[in-house]
This record gives C-alpha cells, structure tokens and sequence, in this order.
C-alpha cells in the first residue's frame, strides 16, 4: 500500500508499487502508463504551507510524464516544482532531486522526455536537462543541459558524449 497525501492528484492509471510515500501540500499528475516501483518518497515538510513563506515562490508541484517510470527507492523533493518528461526513466535506486535549499530562487527541476537516469544520481535546485539524454550513474546534475541526444556524468556532471542514445548503448556515428 501507498500513501497519497497531497493537496490534488491527477493520476491517470499508472502502476503504482508497494510503500511509496505522496506527502505534502503539492499537486501531483501522474500521466497514462507512467509506472512507479516501490519505497519511492515524493516528499516535502509542510514547513513550506506556513504563513511566512507564502510569499517565497514555491512552486509545489510533481509531474510524472505519460510513459514516465520511476523504479525504487527515489527521493523528489517537489517544493520548487519537478517535471519527469514522457517516456523518462530514473532508473536503478536511490537518485535524489532536490528543489529547495537556504537562498535558492531558481528551484524547479526539469527532465526531458526519453531520458534515461543513471542510479543515484543527484539533481541540485534549479537544474535541467533536455530530451533524449543520459545521465550517467552517480552523477550530480547542476545547471542547465539544454542539448539533445547526450551522454551526462560526472560531479559536477558534464557533456561526455554527443550524439549518443542509450537505447543503442553507443555513439552514433555522423
């Protein structure tokens, strides 16, 4: 069983695991055919609902594209907004997104469509990454990596490879 406990869910028939965990004032849309593994934790403190930070911005917000899957044990801070495009996976366990932090402004995160995250990976406030990418195991993703069709790794994760889709597992050539 999961817990869902958030201000509105739009969940469009997705497969949803044991022990995941929907907690905070935020709105959740989880699009068709979007599947969810177990232990996931989408999670914020109701800190964020209190009368001084009402003016502070927060977006509040989790999207889960159509075809979207996230597999166990996850971490998703929606406070500042997160968006998972269509057909993206954060794949393995353990990957984290945060979006909030002491003086942070530019908070959402966002993730392209047909993306392939690597086991886990970290997300920092405010940071992106276009479509078709690949973000490589381990990573921290910081700032915005707008290219399509890449391989990205490292701490802080940079572009390794262009031209690179995962599902082929190699480069592709010119």
């Amino acid at each position: 069983m999961s817990i869902i406990a958030v201000d509105s869910a739009d969940i469009r028939g997705p497969n949803i695991g044991k022990f995941n965990k929907f907690i905070g004032p935020y709105r959740l849309r989880v699009g068709g055919g979007a599947s969810i593994g177990r232990d996931n934790v989408i999670s914020w403190g109701a800190w964020v609902a209190e009368e001084r930070f009402a003016r502070e911005g927060y977006a509040r917000y989790c999207h889960l594209g159509n075809g979207s899957m996230v597999t166990s044990s996850h971490f998703i801070d929606p406070t500042g907004g997160f968006d998972l495009g269509a057909h993206s996976w954060i794949a393995g366990s353990h990957s984290q997104s945060w979006t909030h932090g002491i003086g942070v402004k530019d908070r959402s995160i966002s993730i392209g469509s047909d993306c392939y995250i690597g086991s886990a990976s970290r997300f920092a406030p405010g940071s992106s990454i276009g479509t078709n990418n690949t973000i490589g195991l381990g990573s921290v993703v910081v700032g915005e990596h707008n290219e399509g069709c890449t391989l990205i790794a490292g701490v802080p994760a940079k572009l390794f490879h262009s031209n690179y889709d995962c599902r082929e597992r190699h480069t592709k050539s010119s």
